[in-house]
Parts: structure tokens; sequence; C-alpha cells
């Protein structure tokens, strides 16, 4: 089972209207047997040492070394949501020659509404040189997504 301490639920709850995220670390809880509980808990039970139990603390050494590498969010796209209608969103991607671009249908409030998904990018820097372009021509509301 995994409980989840009253302090991590509150804190959760004061933080939920505030827009924060909230992370609390899992607890795990594992059940022994009810004649090696009921000796653990009488003091009855050796310490791991004595027993010859090895703990992932005791045997790990580590190695000193980060590895550390690019990050690789996936495909980046420059996205402009909410046409009315294919002909508006068709009509903004011809003013926007030379960047190659698809009309998808998304559903939002119970009807279909288009976006300009421009890209893919192969870097973030491509991607914002992208929307800096948008910005540039007056096209407001555009975002970087990764699908």
């Amino acid at each position: 089972t995994f409980p989840v301490a009253s302090a991590a639920l509150s804190a959760a709850s004061a933080a939920r209207g505030s827009g924060a995220l909230v992370m609390a670390p899992p607890t795990m809880t594992t059940r022994a047997p009810a004649a090696t509980a009921r000796g653990a808990l009488a003091g009855l039970m050796p310490p791991a040492q004595a027993t010859g139990i090895r703990t992932a603390a005791a045997t790990a050494s580590p190695s000193g070394v980060v590895h550390t590498v690019p990050p690789d969010p996936g495909p980046l796209y420059v996205e402009i949501p909410g046409f009315g209608s294919t002909t508006d969103a068709m009509n903004l991607r011809a003013r926007l020659a030379g960047m190659p671009g698809a009309i998808l249908p998304q559903s939002a409030g119970g009807r279909t509404l288009y976006a300009l998904r421009l890209g893919p990018y192969a870097s973030a820097p491509a991607a914002d040189a992208a929307l800096r372009s948008l910005l540039d021509r007056g096209v407001a509301g555009a975002e970087i997504v990764v699908r």
C-alpha cells in the first residue's frame, strides 16, 4: 500500500488554490508475517547487521561520475489555436508563406475549432525563432508545443 501522510495532503490542499505544484514522495509500507511483526515490535528481532542482512545503503558505492546528456523533448511545433473555420486557418497559413504547417481540428467547449501547427522543429532554438517570427508578424496566441 502507499499511504500519503496527512501533512502532505494538507500541503497539497493548501497549495491547490495557489496554482503551485506540490509533490510528496510516496511512502511504501510492506507487511511482514504476523509473527515477525510481533517479534520486531517486542524488540526480539536482532538488528540487520547481526542477521547478515545487507541494506541497499550498505552495498551501494557511488562512482563519483555524473553523466549529463542534452534534453530531447521530442518533436517541437509552434501552434496557433482557436480558429473558428478551416478557411481562417488556411488564410493565416497562406500569409506565413515559407513556414510549413498543417491545420488540425481540436474540440473545445463542445465545438470544433482549428489550429495551425507549424513545424516540426529539431531544436528549442529553432522553435523559438519560429515563434519570434510569428510575433514579429503580428500573430498572437502562438505557443510552442511538444508532440
